[in-house]
Order: C-alpha cells, then sequence, then structure tokens
C-alpha cells in the first residue's frame, strides 16, 4: 500500500547548474544536497534533480507562478528554450512551455484574475434572470476587491433570490440582494455606486437600515 508521492525525479547532468536553476528563478528550498542528486522542498512533494551522464527519461513539470511572463524571460536568459510562448488557454489560463539545459519540459502558467477575463464567471443562479439584471449584478460586483468578489458574487446571488418572491428576477431585488450582501461597515460605499449608475439610494432604505 502506498504511503505518499515522495519525489518527482528530474535527471541533468550539471547538477550544480540545474540546482542554481530551479532554486534561483522558482525559490526552491533545498532540503537534501548529495553529490549525485538534490532535493527541493515543494509542498508536500519533493523535486529531486539526479545527475546523471546521459538523459534517458525526460520529465515535465508543470508550475504555477504569479508572472508567467516575467518566470519565462527569466528562464530564458538562463539559456533554457522556449518552445511556446505565453499564449491564453480557453480564455482563462495563460501557460507557456519552457525546456531547461537538459530538455525537461517547463510547463509555466497560472489562472486570469476576473479583472483580465473577457467575461466575469457565471452567476450560479437558481431561478431565472434575465440578462439585464445578471449585467447589473456584475457590473455592482466590479466595485468589489477582487479578493473577495468570488464570495461576494456566491453571497449576493444568495440574497437575491431568497428575498425575491417570483421565479423571475426584477431589477430591483438585484439591488436590494446587492447591499444586504455587503458588509455592514462598506454599505455605505454601495451609495456611490448606485448613483454612478443612475439609481436613488434613498429606494433602498430598508436595506440600509439594517
Amino acid at each position: 500500500m502506498i504511503l505518499a508521492l515522495s519525489h518527482i525525479d528530474i535527471y541533468v547532468k550539471d547538477l550544480i547548474k540545474s540546482t542554481k536553476l530551479y532554486k534561483d528563478i522558482f525559490g526552491f528550498e533545498i532540503s537534501e544536497y548529495e553529490k549525485d542528486h538534490v532535493d527541493f522542498e515543494s509542498g508536500f512533494i519533493k523535486i529531486r534533480l539526479n545527475k546523471t551522464p546521459k538523459i534517458l527519461f525526460k520529465s515535465s513539470l508543470r508550475l504555477e507562478v504569479e508572472d508567467v511572463h516575467k518566470i519565462v524571460n527569466l528562464l530564458k536568459e538562463k539559456g533554457c528554450t522556449e518552445i511556446v510562448s505565453p499564449i491564453l488557454i480557453n480564455k482563462t489560463i495563460i501557460s507557456s512551455e519552457i525546456l531547461d539545459y537538459d530538455g525537461n519540459k517547463l510547463v509555466i502558467w497560472r489562472n486570469l484574475n476576473e479583472n483580465e477575463m473577457e467575461k466575469p464567471p457565471e452567476l450560479k443562479k437558481s431561478k431565472i434572470w434575465h440578462s439585464e439584471e445578471e449585467e447589473l449584478l456584475q457590473t455592482l460586483l466590479k466595485n468589489v476587491p477582487l479578493l473577495f468578489r468570488g464570495v461576494a458574487r456566491k453571497k449576493a446571488v444568495l440574497e437575491v433570490e431568497n428575498m425575491n418572491e417570483d421565479i423571475l428576477i426584477s431589477r430591483h431585488s438585484v439591488i436590494s440582494g446587492y447591499i444586504r450582501a455587503t458588509p455592514d461597515i462598506m454599505k455605505h460605499v454601495t451609495k456611490k455606486h448606485l448613483i454612478n449608475l443612475g439609481f436613488n439610494p434613498n429606494d433602498y432604505k430598508e436595506e440600509y437600515l439594517e
């Protein structure tokens, strides 16, 4: 019975040169350094560089990074070979493929954040929303900081649908639900958002008093 996946093996000819590449570019911490191998800590998995005079097996790693273009450029400066320039995949991921000194493939990638996408994530709704009401909520949600927007989207949809008695969502319910879903300490900020869209915050006094 397997206890754990312990290592991913990468075979290299120049152990010192490759160790410097993986350590400096990706920030992996060395956990063990021997004359024939080097272990890097990477979460629950160790990456082991194995020194060998002849590369018989090539590896492929997928590395999620904060800045794909930056990492790709750094790897190229170090002498690695770009085989696929940074491209968009399914309009949600930016990815590139690089070969290290020994032909091991490194897939450098990250998910796009909402601000970079052509369209925001769809609302997970159970009632009927016209496109105008859905676009209105998505527009209002753009005012929520990116870090909290996913949670805010789920909470807002739940508030809107719970307070809307009919199966067809109304514009009034969208705005009311958006205000209710906003933390009390931030509700005053939503008034400016509504005014900018041509709505009167005084029409939603009950939501602001809660």
